[in-house]
């Protein structure tokens, strides 16, 4: 009886860890999917963010370079009407003044985009940085789950033999439990 309990034990464990060790596997093909899934979706986000900061960039110079065209334009009707030369003096000072606040401005405009851009790449990286770190606490805790089916198959089987012993003695009309020196081979 005692060899049968713990073949039987040997045989229900492995196949109970090999049934876990297969959920474990599932488990962590799941968070692999879901871990890529979410950086894929950080990886467009970033992209279309980065798109639109560009975009409202180019529509802001844009903007800047009309309205600075306008100021000249203003400038040069009001030195005209006044007849005052835009191209000498005082009437050339007041358009390079001009000049150098579009440049100021779409210098400013290019900073804050360049800014933005660096910062988005730093929410990025630690976005990326979340989901994989994320991804391995889940790793990890599907593999603490596995077993190692040898390992198992031994304690099952040396959990029967007991059993199996332990009822043998109880057949025969001992108490049934096995005194600790005769498991030990004392």
């Amino acid at each position: 009886m005692g060899m049968e309990m713990m073949a039987l034990g040997a045989v229900t464990s492995v196949m109970g860890a090999s049934q876990q060790n297969k959920a474990v596997k599932r488990s962590m093909m799941t968070n692999k999917k879901y871990a890529e899934m979410r950086r894929d979706s950080i990886i467009e986000r970033r992209g279309v963010m980065q798109k639109q900061t560009l975009a409202a960039r180019d529509a802001e110079s844009l903007k800047t370079m009309r309205r600075a065209s306008e100021v000249r334009g203003r400038i040069r009707v009001a030195q005209a009407s006044g007849g005052l030369s835009t191209g000498s003096g005082s009437g050339e000072r007041v358009l390079t003044q001009a000049d150098i606040d579009e440049a100021q401005n779409l210098s400013i405009i290019n900073e804050n985009t360049a800014n933005k851009m660096t910062m988005m790449n730093i929410n990025y990286k630690n976005l990326n940085t979340e989901n994989m770190a994320g991804y391995e606490q889940n790793i990890n805790a599907a593999l603490a789950q596995g077993q190692n089916e040898m390992l198992a198959g031994l304690s099952g089987g040396m959990s029967g033999l007991s059993t199996g012993l332990s009822m043998t003695r109880a057949q025969k009309g001992g108490s049934g439990a096995i005194p600790w020196s005769s498991t030990m081979g004392f």
